[in-house]
Formats: C-alpha cells, structure tokens, sequence
C-alpha cells in the first residue's frame, strides 16, 4: 500500500518550449511525500497536475485507481490521481463486503 502525504498546497510552475515539436509548455508541479509499506522514511517526490488543477489540500491520500492507465503498448504507465485516506478506506471496506456477499451466495 503506498500512502501519500501533502504537507503544502504550494504549487511550483515550470514552462518552456518542446524540444520535440517546439511548441510551448506550461506545468504546475506539488511536492508531497510517499509512504512504502515496510520502508522507514518516506521519499519526496513531485506531483504533476492537470492544467488549471488547484493544488491538493494539505493532508493523507491514497492514489485513486483512475491513477493507472494502459499505455499505447499494453503496459502499465502511472499517473497520479489521489483520494483523501477517509475515502479510500470506505471504498476499500465497500469492496470487501462486496467480495464478501459474492463468496457467501
């Protein structure tokens, strides 16, 4: 399970122009730290939100299923969606009961 923490709604935006196709870009990027189950210190790592997203309120979050997407060649590619912990526990506990009812009828 990895859980991730906001400790700040600051937004951080880097722009420029495509090395590729030469066109202009614009990104907002939110610093949040990932907690790996068994792993003692958490990892910072960088968010990279939708254009015009506000930043994620300061708290605990899961990432969202939404977060993992088939790629153009049938592997995984991930891209960060979160849920607030509150929300990703009832969903959690709602699958299971559903699981439950299936296996006991």
């Amino acid at each position: 399970m990895i859980r991730i923490e906001i400790e700040s709604t600051k937004l951080n935006q880097r722009s420029g122009v495509s090395k590729e196709t030469q066109k202009p870009y614009s990104m907002q990027e939110q610093m949040a730290l990932m907690f790996r189950q068994g792993e003692r210190y958490p990892e910072k790592i960088k968010l990279t939100l939708d254009k015009d997203s506000s930043a994620y309120p300061v708290g605990h979050y899961m990432l969202s299923d939404e977060s993992f997407e088939l790629s153009r060649f049938a592997g995984i590619q991930i891209r960060p969606r979160l849920i607030p912990m509150a929300s990703a526990v009832a969903e959690m506990e709602a699958f299971l009961l559903t699981l439950k009812q299936k296996a006991s009828a």
